[in-house]
């Protein structure tokens, strides 16, 4: 969210409707890794390494009481992470590495952001009047 929210006009009631009201086109992980991903603001092992993590994050927040980072699928997900450290003493240190690595990879793109200022409105030279 930090990142489209740099690369977005400076109108921050806007920017915020459009990326956290509830319904809005970019309120949620998915959409909004697609719209950062498409803009080019992120590569595309960030953008599939944010959707693996959002397909576990889904598989803890709905089977909750039969999930763990020991089931076959979770160890299947963690596996196609791309920024997952190597030989780390367990997958969950390992899902949690990777999440701190992301963080510190597009906390240090948006560092190198400046936020843009609304366009300034074209003027149609022949709808001036001439005095």
């Amino acid at each position: 969210q930090r990142i489209l929210l740099a690369n977005v006009i400076d109108d921050e009631r806007e920017a915020e409707n459009l990326l956290s009201q509830t319904g809005s086109p970019l309120s949620s992980l998915s959409a909004r890794s697609r719209a950062a991903y498409c803009l080019g603001l992120i590569s595309k092992n960030e953008f599939d390494d944010l959707n693996t993590i959002r397909e576990i994050r889904n598989a803890f927040a709905h089977h909750i009481f039969d999930c763990s980072f020991e089931h076959s699928k979770i160890k299947e997900a963690c596996s196609k992470l791309i920024h997952m450290p190597p030989a780390l003493p367990s997958i969950r240190i390992g899902f949690n590495a990777t999440i701190g690595s992301l963080d510190h990879i597009l906390y240090e793109r948006l560092l190198r952001t400046t936020r843009r200022s609304s366009p300034t409105p074209f003027i149609n030279a022949s709808s001036i009047e001439h005095r």
